[in-house]
């Protein structure tokens, strides 16, 4: 099986007060994630409509593009303190309409006013099969 090109595909919200800036010796201060919080937020997604299993945690770093289909259909929150970070495969893009990722942007907006909200759509094509 081909894997799927690189996307990235998030949401990340940022409430008052900032967190202070981690690095790798002051990483293990973060706060913890909240699965509770976590699971609030997922289920107010305009682009979720069912929640069928929640999966084992996994580490922020190992959250990245999906490999396989089964993984266009994986949301991923994370929720650490006042960080909230969402990677769901549905606010990607065709490269002419963006209304997932903008309508979920706008929804964040109007819910969260007091946060700072930057969303990131990056998409890569894949590259066609040559043909025999």
């Amino acid at each position: 099986m081909r894997p799927l090109p690189h996307s990235l595909t998030q949401i990340t919200r940022i409430h008052p007060p900032a967190p202070p800036r981690y690095d790798r010796h002051s990483i293990r201060n973060a706060p913890a994630h909240d699965p509770e919080r976590a699971r609030r937020i997922v289920r107010e997604l305009p682009t979720v409509a069912d929640v069928v299993e929640e999966l084992h945690p996994i580490a922020r770093r190992d959250v990245g593009s999906p490999k396989t289909l089964d993984d266009v259909d994986t949301v991923t929150i994370g929720c650490w303190g006042n960080a909230v970070q969402i990677t769901d495969p549905a606010f990607g893009e065709n490269g002419t309409t963006t209304y997932n990722l903008d309508n979920a942007f706008e929804a964040q907006l109007q819910a969260h006013p007091d946060a700072r909200i930057a969303a990131a759509c990056e998409m890569e094509s894949p590259r066609p099969t040559p043909s025999t």
